[in-house]
């Protein structure tokens, strides 16, 4: 139990200081958000904006992330609540933070892809992977910030 706790204390001290460097709790989406919004000279919206995360003139994206989790990444995207954007970056990490597979979807290849679950509107994971949609824009990624 003991190393529990230290592990425990660790994780909380460490989210601490994270979290003073994001804009939310959200500390794997604000991340991402500010990684390709830098990526594409881009303008962050408000905290939590609805229907888009950043601007590139009157471009507007939004922005999706999933970390692995015992070496799979699985499962599906946070939900698309509203559809006004233009694009769709999809960012999928290995459990060491390095980035695995980054797709940019336009709106309408991204609605092809998109399941209604109890009247949400939702990615699978498997789906954005599989699927020859988008622009593969992970070696650009890697290449700028070596992650």
């Amino acid at each position: 139990m003991e190393n529990k706790i230290e592990l425990w204390k660790m994780y909380c001290y460490i989210k601490k200081l994270v979290a003073k460097k994001f804009r939310t709790n959200n500390i794997e989406g604000d991340f991402t958000e500010d990684l390709i919004a830098d990526f594409y000279g881009g303008k962050l919206a408000t905290a939590s904006h609805k229907a888009y995360d950043f601007t590139v003139g009157s471009k507007r994206y939004q922005v999706k992330a999933r970390v692995a989790k015992k070496g799979k990444i699985t499962g599906s995207l946070s939900d698309i609540h509203h559809w006004q954007f233009d694009y769709l970056v999809v960012v999928l990490y290995n459990e060491d933070g390095t980035i695995k597979l980054v797709k940019e979807l336009t709106k309408d290849e991204a609605e092809k892809l998109a399941y209604k679950n109890t009247g949400r509107d939702i990615l699978s994971v498997s789906s954005i992977k599989r699927q020859e949609v988008g622009k593969d824009i992970t070696a650009a990624i890697k290449a700028k910030y070596g992650i």
